[in-house]
């Protein structure tokens, strides 16, 4: 006999698809808190990441009103929200999402449910809306709380303990997302007012090193006037009759001494006096007044000068910088010299760029001295980096960077550090048109 009778019933049909339904929402909550965590880890800002968790949720949760209320400022104790709304509000919620915030902020309560048959419900007012039922949620972190999600719905008891589990794991992205804000907030403002008190040094610096050079020129200038009266002093001695002999050469030497001394107070009034047009220089020319200028302290180092300069083809620059530059190279190589003396090599010769074919003039300054590190060598042309301690500025090298990119020039860098072997080679080019003309 041929049994006719259906294998499950109806209410088995029903119930297994209940059955499967349930599991479909479930997994797709899952989906959902991956997609939230996926998307707070990407940096996102809180309201465009709130605003994406309502569109995904609403598949997963039966609400009509979705707001994300941050506390923006506090006045007399009391916190003022501002609310970002993802969909339509009937009704004003402001008093009460500031009364409801404050009374859980209060109790350390993380959330509050309310439904239309509760008292509670008249008391936040919410009775006059259209709305039946509520989810507040505290978003917060173990430091600070920084404001709220609601979720309201004109359906009774629409949010049970799903509804409440999900919403807490939400809550707490979002309140990483805004802690996060927070944190770049308050990182900005530090980077600010450290960029603010770097300018106020850097201000500062060059403010004492203008004031330095125009003391150093007027130092320098009224340094020529006594200068000129001693040279023709001497220039008399030494064309008068009866000066013969031992005196004559002390008087020779004398003036020597004169020039080299009214040499120097010239160079220091170029730096000073720099011109605001370039013009065209001999570079080897200028290698042998900038040695002039450190004579006395070559000799009492006991540095042992060798000079490698060949003539060069006039170069078209701001004279004043290019000398400052090669003055600063060779001051710190002096002070980079042992005790017991050392090298100094000073070359100057014709060059070409091979990069670009650019024709023009390759000043060396080398020194037997200490050599730098790789940490020093990363550092060296950093504004305010200095391995002279106080005797040092640290902004020689910055400058002197900044001066030759201005001319379209390059300075390049190499060291040494050993035991047998170390010093310090730092090589410039610059092109015969370094300025423009």
């Amino acid at each position: 006999m041929t049994n006719l009778e259906p294998s499950s019933s109806p209410r088995d049909g029903g119930q297994a698809a209940s059955s499967n339904m349930r599991t479909s929402l479930e997994l797709y909550r899952k989906a959902l808190l991956l997609e939230v965590v996926t998307l707070v880890a990407s940096g996102a800002a809180p309201e465009p990441t709130w605003d994406a968790i309502v569109r995904k949720l609403r598949w997963a949760v039966d609400f009509d009103h979705a707001a994300l209320a941050l506390v923006s400022a506090e006045t007399d104790g009391s916190q003022v929200m501002a609310i970002h709304s993802s969909t339509p509000l009937h009704f004003s919620s402001q008093e009460v999402y500031e009364r409801t915030f404050r009374e859980l902020n209060a109790s350390g309560d993380g959330f509050k449910l309310f439904n239309d048959t509760t008292d509670s419900v008249k008391h936040q007012r919410l009775s006059s809306s259209p709305y039946k039922s509520g989810l507040f949620f505290v978003a917060r972190t173990p430091e600070k709380a920084y404001g709220a999600m609601i979720f309201t719905s004109r359906l009774e008891n629409a949010f049970g303990h799903p509804e409440i589990e999900l919403a807490g794991f939400l809550s707490g992205q979002v309140a990483f997302s805004l802690e996060r804000r927070d944190h770049i907030q308050q990182i900005e403002i530090a980077a600010r007012e450290i960029e603010r008190q770097r300018t106020l040094e850097t201000l500062t610096r060059s403010e004492r090193l203008a004031s330095m050079g125009r003391l150093s020129a007027t130092i320098a200038h009224e340094i020529n006037n006594p200068l000129e009266a001693v040279t023709n002093l001497l220039y008399l001695i030494k064309t008068s009759e009866g000066i013969s002999g031992p005196a004559a050469d002390y008087v020779k030497q004398a003036e020597e001494e004169l020039l080299r001394v009214s040499e120097i107070a010239n160079q220091t009034l170029k730096f000073h006096k720099q011109l605001a047009h370039p013009t065209a220089i001999r570079v080897d020319e200028m290698l042998d007044t900038i040695l002039a200028m450190h004579h006395a302290r070559l000799r009492q180092s006991r540095i042992e000068v060798r000079k490698e300069i060949k003539p060069t083809p006039e170069v078209y620059c701001h004279e004043g910088e290019i000398r400052q530059v090669i003055n600063n190279l060779v001051g710190n190589a002096i002070d980079a010299m042992p005790v017991e003396g050392g090298r100094l090599i000073l070359k100057g010769r014709p060059a070409t760029d091979w990069s670009t074919g650019r024709p023009g003039v390759c000043v060396t300054v080398a020194d037997t001295g200490t050599g730098m590190s790789a940490e020093t060598m990363a550092k060296i042309f950093d504004p305010f980096f200095t391995t002279k301690g106080l005797e040092g500025t640290g902004l020689g090298l910055w400058v002197s960077q900044g001066i030759i990119d201005r001319h379209r020039g390059r300075l390049h860098l190499r060291s040494h550090t050993g035991s047998k072997e170390s010093g310090t080679v730092f090589r410039i080019f610059l092109p015969l048109e370094s300025a423009q003309r």
